[in-house]
């Protein structure tokens, strides 16, 4: 990966991942992205690259807002006399 050290473990895994998301991906929408190489940038190294500016050795709460519900609360409250 792009910036991040992964072990032929890991990487065996996130590919596993990749296949498990495309295949249930024909029968729910998961994600437009299902070419491989866009899928890798879009997915995988944008997540991980928080391990590069925070330590990731420690126990941490993390809230992740999706885009779309970002964007649901926006119009939404906007819409509110």
């Amino acid at each position: 990966m792009e910036g991040i050290t992964t072990t032929s473990e890991q990487c065996d895994k996130l590919y596993r991942f990749y296949e498990m998301v495309i295949e249930q991906n024909k029968v729910m929408n998961l994600t437009a992205i299902t070419d491989y190489d866009r899928f890798v940038i879009k997915h995988f190294v944008n997540s991980l690259m928080i391990a590069k500016v925070m330590d990731m050795t420690t126990p941490m709460t993390v809230l992740d807002i999706p885009v779309q519900a970002q964007a649901f609360r926006c119009s939404y409250q906007d819409s509110i006399p």
